[in-house]
């Protein structure tokens, strides 16, 4: 929420609450918010609902971070069947729309 706060006293623009949305923040506005931050991927869901992107607060990457004992154990004291993981974000995968 101090994300969205900071934003928006970056921009000058009144807020008078910001409150966290669990699961379908999408289909709350106008009835029960007049403006939503959401964490999007390809922003499919919230056009379906009518909303368009406005502005972009921040972009992310998902990555795992882990010692090596956890790596090589999988956390659980036994030896992984794999070495490594590796996550890459779906607009970058092959044949992915931005």
């Amino acid at each position: 929420m101090q994300v969205t706060k900071s934003y928006f006293e970056k921009l000058k623009v009144p807020v008078k609450r910001v409150e966290f949305s669990w699961g379908a923040t999408e289909v709350k506005p106008p009835v029960l918010a007049d403006a939503i931050v959401e964490a999007t991927e390809t922003g499919s869901t919230l056009r379906a609902n009518r909303l368009r992107i406005l502005d972009t607060v921040l972009e992310s990457n998902t990555q795992l971070i882990a010692n090596q004992d956890a790596l090589e154990t999988g956390g659980n004291g036994r030896k992984s069947r794999t070495s490594h993981y590796c996550f890459e974000p779906q607009s970058r995968r092959r044949g992915a729309s931005a």
